[in-house]
């Protein structure tokens, strides 16, 4: 009996506290990634991106009309700067990162939970309709904006207002 006792100790250390604690595998994220397809989200965000430097880009010319050359720059500006950002959205750059954040968020466990889930009729129906359930979820937040930007802008002129207001107060000579 004796002797038994430093062996289970030993095993006790060396084995893991248990193989579900153990960590996510690279291939088992990868097969999570195949069902879940994060790479949507990026080409959703790339798309968006695209539209919010459209819309910024609007916002800041306003109504006032280009010439041709005005244009022509507008243009090589817009393609330049959504270059830009879409290609920090590159699935290759963007995927070493999420398996990192999946590996040391989630245990072996937890993944193949996950893969069960999405491969079941019930996984595979939220996975189709995920996307649909986030359009209307941009759809609901876009909609607040827009009711929230009257009273963000009188803010907005409240503040500037208020800091015009205090540096006239401020005694000359001070910066």
């Amino acid at each position: 009996m004796r002797a038994f006792l430093p062996l289970a100790m030993m095993l006790c250390i060396a084995a893991p506290a248990g193989a579900a604690d153990a960590p996510a595998s690279v291939e088992s994220v990868r097969a999570v990634f195949e069902l879940t397809r994060p790479q949507r989200v990026l080409e959703i965000a790339k798309a968006q991106i695209k539209e919010s430097v459209d819309t910024g880009i609007k916002a800041g010319l306003g109504d006032r009309p280009l010439n041709a050359d005005q244009q022509k720059t507008l243009d090589e500006f817009k393609s330049k700067m959504v270059d830009l950002i879409q290609g920090q959205f590159d699935w290759a750059k963007f995927e070493p990162s999420l398996i990192d954040a999946y590996t040391h968020t989630f245990s072996q466990k937890d993944i193949d939970a996950m893969l069960a889930f999405y491969r079941s009729d019930a996984g595979k129906a939220v996975l189709e309709k995920i996307p649909a359930l986030t359009q209307a979820m941009m759809q609901n937040v876009q909609a607040q904006m827009r009711t929230l930007a009257p009273q963000l802008a009188q803010l907005r002129q409240e503040m500037f207002a208020k800091i015009k207001g205090d540096a006239s107060k401020a005694t000359p000579g001070a910066p």
